[in-house]
C-alpha cells in the first residue's frame, strides 16, 4: 500500500533508509549517498571504508597530488603510491634527496652518492667534509702514495702524515737531507 522502493515510508525508515531491506554496507544506494558514500553512516575521516577506497585512500574526496593527507601518509609522503626508492618525487625532495627519510650526515645513501661522497651536497675540492676525511684528506678519493695532492701538501710532502724535521720519511726520502 504505502511502500516505495521496498520500504514503508513511516514505519521502518531511519535517516531516509530501511534498515534491513535495501541497505548495503549500512548505506542506501540511491537515497542518501554522495559520490558512492553515505555521509553520516559509514564514513571515517571523510571516506567510506569499503566502497570507494583504493589503497586506503578515497580517490576524489581527500586526495591531493595522488596522496591522502591524513590516512596513509608518513612524514609527508604516501607509503605505496608515489614513493620511489623510499622517497616522494615531488613532495619532500630537495636536490634529488629526501630531507628526513634516507639522508645521513646531509647525504643520501643510495640516491646521489658516488665513492662514499655526494656529488652536489657536501663536497669541497673533490672531498666530503664529514664522511671520509681524516686530517683534512680523503682516504680513497684524491690520495696518491698516502698524501692528498691539492689539500695539505707543502713542497711535495704532507704536513701531518709522514714529515720529520721538514722531510718526508717514506714518500720522497732517499736520505735525511
Amino acid at each position: 500500500l504505502s511502500q516505495s522502493n521496498g520500504c514503508c515510508y513511516s514505519l521502518s525508515q531511519s535517516n531516509g533508509c530501511c534498515y534491513s531491506l535495501s541497505q548495503s554496507n549500512g548505506c542506501c544506494y540511491s537515497l542518501s549517498q554522495s559520490n558512492g558514500c553515505c555521509y553520516n553512516l559509514s564514513q571515517s575521516n571523510g571516506c567510506c571504508y569499503s566502497l570507494s577506497q583504493s589503497n586506503g585512500c578515497c580517490y576524489s574526496l581527500s586526495q591531493s597530488n595522488g596522496c591522502c593527507y591524513s590516512l596513509s601518509q608518513s612524514n609527508g609522503c604516501c607509503y605505496s603510491l608515489s614513493q620511489s626508492n623510499g622517497c616522494c618525487y615531488s613532495l619532500s625532495q630537495s636536490n634529488g634527496c629526501c630531507y628526513s627519510l634516507s639522508q645521513s650526515n646531509g647525504c643520501c645513501y643510495s640516491l646521489s652518492q658516488s665513492n662514499e661522497c655526494c656529488y652536489s651536497l657536501s663536497q669541497s675540492n673533490g672531498c666530503c667534509y664529514s664522511l671520509s676525511q681524516s686530517n683534512g684528506c680523503c682516504y680513497s678519493l684524491s690520495q696518491s702514495n698516502g698524501c692528498c695532492y691539492n689539500l695539505s701538501q707543502s713542497n711535495g710532502c704532507c704536513y701531518s702524515f709522514s714529515q720529520s724535521n721538514g722531510s718526508c720519511y717514506s714518500l720522497t726520502n732517499n736520505a735525511e737531507a
